[in-house]
């Protein structure tokens, strides 16, 4: 068998209209026999002819299990369909396989996926692509269009991808709306597109709507429709919902054991979210389970006047508290992990002290928590608690006024153990990729039977109860609910990621591990690389203050005699060209006339300008 050149972009997976197939007579009866039985067979099309892509086993073609056949034949049957469906059960490549075969087999049919975010339904098309790629010459149609978008076959059926709220759905002439995971799709953009879209594409005789999603909540209107399902309540033109439900134990493999290891990962609360297709009030998934965190907070509350606190004097005379629950001891193992507010009243500096000598046994050690404290404030106070235990580890988010605190950690201090992922400068340079992994580190490490944390911050633990999910097309985020906050969340997040398994090693000695119940290996003992020393925090030395007034003194007294001798540098004068503060103390470095200006700069607290 032959095929001509004429391909698309010289793609020889892309054939042009009217490109002529050379076969032999019985080849071409054999095709023909075979074409109609793909079309009038949509489960033994997809079994022949329809190729995936999975981790494991890369291109292949698909195998179906019985209930994805039974969802597969009700979208060719009915006319409205709304599937409930669990996580991971490979409902999108369900429908994905309907929509290839529709536009395939049957001319000027218009496909119109719609999903919550443009990049995902770009996605889902991207997968009808490939598999139309991977078809044999002689079953794939001609293409007229083929972007990353749309595309449209020679017989003038269309498959195009669209944001749900996409002005570009309006007015469509598809016949076949898919709406893919219809329940997350806030409620105002969702109400608004079924408004003027619906109506249309419903009007059309032929037409077909198919709804599919996980379950998020009661009171949106993949709920309602779902209801309407169950109830066999009709529309006024007589149009009732057909509704298929599969569950995680549809799929082959997954039985009693497999569900048990799920809920101690997960939590009971979260499995029934994400894998018992229920409809629970709270929407979205918490990053830590309802069961673990009533464990924190029955712990917390059994030991609520535990501990004692420390007063420190800083800049200007004001004074601030840090709670001590553990003293340091000179044979463990202890990390400072930070997060910064803006100062003002609203969002909390936050700073924790973490004995991990032992991972079966974390402890917190202390708490500092103000959201009316100062950067240059809070960075003394972090510097005190770095001091109280033996010079330990710090950790804490290196962007905006972060890295500030590390700045003044550094050039007033001296301080100089830092945990780093910010390209060898001190601290987590956060973006989303970042803090995708860095939740997702700490879901499943205290999802870990191994691991036990005892936590004695109300606060923390209150902010886990609205610290959930966040809808987001590429990465696998978490956030507050509006309106709350999360600064003490987060200070707890970064400080736990750096017992991951690629930076733990660069911090501490790994003295032991221990085998999980489900085979992986973890750290179970570790030893801080530094050198601890022993200190007396019973009182607070004022030397350490004594000798930053006076050195704040001597940079502004040098500061107004440089200003008198030379023009102002030019780094006062606008907005630095490179983000956040440590960049620009980097040049200033290599500029001894300007290490000092620098220095008095950020202890005015005008970085909040930049």
């Amino acid at each position: 068998m032959g095929v001509n050149d004429d391909f698309i972009r010289g793609n020889e997976n892309l054939k042009k209209p009217n490109t002529v197939i050379h076969v032999s007579e019985t080849q071409q009866q054999e095709y023909i026999q075979e074409l109609m039985k793909c079309k009038d067979d949509i489960v033994y099309f997809a079994e022949k002819y329809f190729t995936i892509i999975s981790p494991a086993k890369g291109k292949h073609l698909i195998k179906l299990y019985p209930k994805q056949k039974k969802l597969l034949r009700a979208m060719v049957d009915e006319k409205r369909l709304i599937s409930l469906a669990s996580r991971q059960v490979g409902k999108t490549t369900t429908y994905t396989i309907y929509a290839l075969h529709q536009t395939i087999f049957y001319p000027e049919q218009g496909v119109l996926i719609a999903a919550n975010k443009k990049d995902t339904a770009l996605e889902i098309l991207s997968r009808i692509q490939m598999a139309y790629e991977c078809l044999p010459a002689w079953l794939k149609p001609g293409l007229i269009e083929y972007n990353k978008g749309k595309v449209k076959f020679a017989n003038l059926s269309t498959i195009q991808g669209v944001a749900t709220g996409s002005s570009s759905a309006r007015g469509s002439s598809a016949k076949i709306l898919i709406l893919d995971e219809f329940s997350f799709v806030p409620n105002n953009i969702c109400r608004e597109f079924w408004n003027s879209v619906y109506p249309v594409i419903s009007s059309s005789k032929d037409s077909k709507v198919i709804v599919v999603s996980t379950p998020n909540g009661v009171g949106n209107l993949y709920h309602s429709l779902w209801e309407k399902s169950q109830s066999g309540e009709q529309d006024a033109e007589g149009e009732g919902w057909k509704g298929i439900r599969i569950d995680w134990y549809d799929v082959p493999g997954r039985d009693e054991a497999w569900k048990k290891q799920q809920i101690e990962a997960l939590g009971q609360a979260d499995f029934d979210q994400e894998f018992g297709n229920s409809f629970l009030s709270s929407s979205t998934p918490k990053l830590i389970s309802d069961k673990l965190i009533q464990e924190f907070r029955t712990f917390a509350e059994d030991h609520e006047d535990f501990g004692r606190d420390i007063s420190l004097e800083v800049y200007q005379n004001k004074e601030f508290k840090y709670k001590v629950y553990h003293e340091h001891m000179v044979d463990r193992s202890y990390l400072i992990s930070f997060d910064v507010g803006n100062g003002v009243g609203v969002d909390a500096s936050v700073a924790y002290v973490f004995d991990v000598t032992d991972m079966s046994n974390i402890v917190q050690c202390a708490k500092f928590s103000d959201n009316k404290v100062a950067t240059n404030e809070f960075s003394y106070i972090v510097y005190k608690m770095y001091e109280h235990y033996g010079r330990c580890w710090i950790a804490g988010e290196a962007n905006s006024i972060g890295k500030s605190v590390f700045d003044l950690l550094i050039q007033l201090y001296g301080v100089e153990n830092f945990v780093s992922m910010n390209k060898g400068k001190p601290g987590i340079l956060s973006h989303a990729q970042i803090k995708s992994k860095a939740c997702r580190f700490v879901k499943n490490l205290l999802s870990n039977p191994s691991v036990s944390i005892k936590l004695y911050d109300e606060n923390l633990i209150n902010e886990m109860e609205w610290f959930v999910q966040k809808d987001t097309v590429k990465h696998v985020l978490y956030h507050a609910l509006q309106g709350k906050h999360d600064d003490h969340m987060l200070s707890f997040i970064w400080g736990l990621y750096t017992l991951n398994d690629y930076d733990i090693e660069n911090y501490f000695s790994i003295l032991q591990y221990v085998k999980t119940p489900i085979g992986e290996t973890l750290p179970l003992y570790i030893q801080s690389l530094l050198n601890t020393r022993e200190v007396n925090t019973d009182t607070v030395s004022i030397l350490d203050l004594a000798w930053r007034k006076q050195k704040e003194k001597d940079d502004e007294e040098l500061m107004k005699k440089r200003a008198l001798s030379k023009p102002k540098m030019e780094y006062f004068d606008k907005k630095p060209t490179q983000p956040g503060i440590l960049g620009k103390m980097e040049l200033l470095e290599k500029q001894e006339d300007g290490l000092s200006d620098g220095l008095s700069f950020f202890i005015g607290g005008h970085y909040d300008e930049w």
